[in-house]
């Protein structure tokens, strides 16, 4: 889904939001059939966390294989370094910004939130190439994912007691 898409998206719900405390009810219709239509974006990125196609995955191939592992690990770093930014960069505004409640405070919040997502999808676009280029399966990944999760927990109910 696009940043723009998003963006929409979240400005439809937001809207949506306010309509419903004002009542009108054909403006709740309206803005219920671009909810509606915007779904479709949504379950296209439940696709993609789903799993990566073939062609997609020849397209990532191809652009690992172009470059070579070693110039894409370099771009990886930068991608890494460039998705801290975008979150230290919403950490410091929600501590400057965090009891306004005006709109231009809500969509400078959400600007913030799709540089993090524009980034985050960065670094997952440069994880798929490593991965596919090395072989490995999502399913192991899932698991070996899984399992630091469970034993992170298990160290915070530890430190618990």
């Amino acid at each position: 889904m696009s940043e723009e898409e998003l963006k929409l998206l979240d400005n439809v719900f937001y809207l949506a939001m306010g309509e419903a405390y004002s009542g009108d009810v054909e403006k709740i219709g309206k803005l219920q059939g671009k909810i509606k239509y915007k779904l479709g974006s949504i379950e296209k990125a439940i696709e993609y966390i789903k799993g990566v196609g073939e062609m997609d995955k020849e397209k990532l191939l191809k652009i690992i294989n172009t470059y070579g592992v070693l110039p894409q690990l370099k771009y990886f770093q930068s991608e890494v370094f460039e998705l801290n930014e975008a979150i230290i960069s919403y950490e410091n505004f929600l501590k400057i910004y965090h009891n306004y409640s005006e709109p231009d405070i809500f969509y400078a919040n959400q600007d913030l939130k799709m540089h993090i997502a524009e980034e985050i999808a960065d670094v997952m676009v440069m994880l798929e190439q490593f991965k596919l280029y090395y072989g490995i399966s999502s399913e192991d990944i899932t698991k070996i994912f899984w399992e630091k999760v469970d034993r992170q927990i298990s160290r915070i109910e530890k430190s618990d007691k």
